[in-house]
């Protein structure tokens, strides 16, 4: 198992992309053990609430992710 935050957050970001959320929550969650702010880990998380109509737990994720990632991409499109 990678010890890397951005090792595990980039495996979560491709579980993500290829729309198994729940192995790419379960990596997210891990990336976000090994850094509090791991980019990938949020951008996921919020986007996953997202899917689930959780717009609250997305706006927690996403709002922070913008605040930390100013040039997200991914953070600002979600």
């Amino acid at each position: 198992m990678p010890e890397n935050a951005d090792t595990v957050g980039a495996l979560a970001l491709s579980y993500f992309d290829n729309s198994n959320y729940a192995d790419a929550h379960q990596w997210a969650q891990k990336a976000l053990e090994l850094e509090e702010h791991n980019h990938q880990a949020m951008v996921i998380l919020g986007s996953i609430a997202i899917e689930e109509q959780d717009f609250d737990e997305a706006q927690k994720h996403l709002h922070k992710t913008v605040e930390l990632h100013p040039n997200s991409g991914r953070g600002w499109f979600s």
